[in-house]
């Protein structure tokens, strides 16, 4: 999930101890198997398939973001504020997963974990929208919030940074070597900091 040559930016001294642990953390394996929280067992395949589709991935270890977005709804985690339409955070996001399930089923007999990508695509869109039948829920809303989580998660993967290239996590380190930046000047690159691979 992570390259060695960024693991390495990470384990070095360019890197707080602070900011390597997090970073380390965060790097850790997906479980294949993980066992929902917030969001119930059936949900769980429904908010996989709506955030593939909401934040792409590619790559053989994509991030499992509906499992880390559920983890830190079980922890209390977000953004610390929520819309005054939409309920607690973890009950709008099962909410809100009920009626694209429902509404994929009325629509074309299938859950939405299982339908193509273009079906997907047509009832997320209709969800931004506040298209969707249902009285429930402001799905456009929820649908917001649903994506700040995501790329939040995803954006703060070390896999992404190595993707991009994100050198900010080598702004020095312990008080004693107080290693970090020293080009500062527009375009300038230090020898250490990484490529980015994404394209």
């Amino acid at each position: 999930m992570v390259d060695q040559e960024y693991l390495r930016l990470i384990e070095s001294d360019r890197v707080s101890p602070a900011t390597r642990k997090v970073l380390l953390e965060r790097a850790k394996l997906d479980n294949p198997e993980y066992v929902p929280l917030v969001i119930d067992a059936q949900g769980l395949p429904t908010l996989r398939a709506v955030l593939a589709r909401m934040v792409p991935q590619d790559g053989p270890e994509p991030i499992d973001l509906a499992a880390r977005v559920d983890t830190m709804l079980a922890s209390g985690g977000g953004n610390g504020w929520r819309y005054e339409v939409l309920p607690e955070d973890g009950m709008a996001i099962r909410i809100g997963l009920a009626v694209l399930d429902e509404t994929a089923l009325l629509r074309s007999g299938k859950g939405f974990a299982v339908l193509g990508a273009e079906a997907q695509d047509e009832l997320l869109v209709d969800a931004v929208n506040g298209t969707l039948q249902g009285d429930l829920l402001d799905m456009g809303r929820w649908a917001e919030e649903l994506l700040s989580y995501a790329a939040e998660m995803y954006m703060a993967h070390p896999g992404t940074f190595a993707r991009i290239g994100y050198s900010g996590i080598g702004d020095g380190a312990d008080a004693a070597t107080q290693k970090g930046f020293v080009l500062i000047g527009m375009g300038e690159v230090e020898a250490w900091e990484p490529e980015g691979k994404a394209r």
